[in-house]
């Protein structure tokens, strides 16, 4: 659902609160909460939305504390840097907002893999080809890992100047070095396959083609009927193509 809004069901009991993008942006992204509609005249305040990846709301707990909740939806890997560091900026931030004695509830989906094991991702399909960080692993778990224990280190002390500080330099040094790791990664890559280049090996050169571009797709690309409507499945544009060629080979002389 587009910008932020709620709607209670009737005779389901839930009151649905949402925050998107706006109306005229493409809706990829959006997060909410669902809650009964007898818990909602209960709350000091609604659930508010940061935007269209996070949204926050308390929750009034026995011995007068309160639980805060924050929905979140990461970017996926394929987003650019900066759209990935402007998310984290931002809950970083929300994060610092939450009272001190508040007991605290981050919940959704971080979008997060490393690495090309299916074993090890079970549900997830294995990709057919390589990457930038299959080779660095063990590497780049050691630098998300530091990263992480000084980002909890700074939540159980939010006031400390020096532990933000450690966290943004650590978040610059992460970008440096995962940027380094790629840019070697295609060097190499490309070193090799110029090598099977020079050494007119066509059938390592396309294997390493294939291996870090993953194999051709079958996929068949949609075509326009005779009467300018769009085909897309396989049978229809296979069709259209045979009625195509069969005009095209079976004109009518013309003699002058």
């Amino acid at each position: 659902m587009a910008d932020t809004g709620e709607v209670t069901e009737i005779g389901g009991g839930y009151t649905f609160f949402w925050s998107g993008k706006s109306q005229v942006e493409p809706g990829e992204s959006g997060v909410g909460f669902a809650i009964r509609t007898l818990l909602v005249r209960k709350l000091e305040t609604l659930p508010r939305g940061i935007n269209d990846r996070l949204m926050v709301m308390r929750l009034p707990l026995k011995g007068n504390t309160q639980l805060t909740l924050i929905s979140a939806y990461a970017p996926t890997m394929s987003y650019a840097q900066e759209q990935k560091e402007e998310f984290y900026e931002k809950l970083a931030h929300l994060l610092h907002t939450v009272p001190k004695h508040d007991k605290l509830l981050l919940m959704g989906d971080f979008n997060a893999r490393v690495g090309s094991d299916s074993e090890a991702w079970p549900g997830h399909i294995k990709r057919k080809h390589q990457d930038w960080f299959d080779n660095n692993n063990e590497e780049i778990t050691s630098l998300l890992k530091k990263k992480q224990e000084a980002f909890t280190q700074w939540l159980n002390d939010k006031n400390s100047t020096a532990k933000h500080d450690h966290i943004k330099h650590l978040r610059s040094k992460v970008q440096v070095e995962l940027r380094k790791m790629k840019n070697k990664w295609w060097e190499s890559k490309a070193a090799e396959l110029q090598q099977f280049a020079d050494e007119h090996n066509t059938g390592k050169f396309f294997a390493g083609l294939k291996a870090v571009y993953g194999p051709s797709s079958n996929a068949m690309a949609p075509v326009r009927s005779a009467d300018g409507t769009l085909l897309t499945e396989k049978s229809d544009i296979t069709e259209r193509w045979r009625q195509h060629f069969s005009q095209l080979l079976n004109r009518s002389t013309l003699h002058h």
